[in-house]
């Protein structure tokens, strides 16, 4: 897990999973976990540049059309540079006391 606004008291933060076994990773899910609204922006630029170099290095024949298709897009299933890239924003919003968080 990556911290992005380390002063906050729940900092925004950025977590990934990896799903394979010893000799090969099969899946890996990278989450933006955002805890302030008023970070957000700050922290989906963030973690889209950290999205872009983890591209090109899983996938060393992507084109730039389509590393930037797929980092401005919320939601994409495309093979690309040889590799399957799977895409889904999701926005939860939480309620404390009825105001969002």
């Amino acid at each position: 897990m990556k911290e992005i606004n380390s002063d906050a008291i729940l900092p925004d933060n950025i977590a990934y999973y990896i799903e394979g076994d010893e000799t090969a990773a099969k899946r890996l899910i990278v989450k933006l976990n955002v805890n302030d609204r008023k970070t957000a922006t700050a922290s989906d630029i963030e973690f889209r540049k950290i999205c872009a170099k983890l591209l090109k290095l899983i996938a060393e024949n992507i084109s730039s059309e389509q590393k930037d298709e797929i980092l401005q897009s919320d939601v994409i299933d495309k093979e690309a540079g040889g590799r399957r890239i799977c895409l889904q924003k999701t926005i939860l919003l939480i309620l404390i006391m009825g105001t969002p968080v």
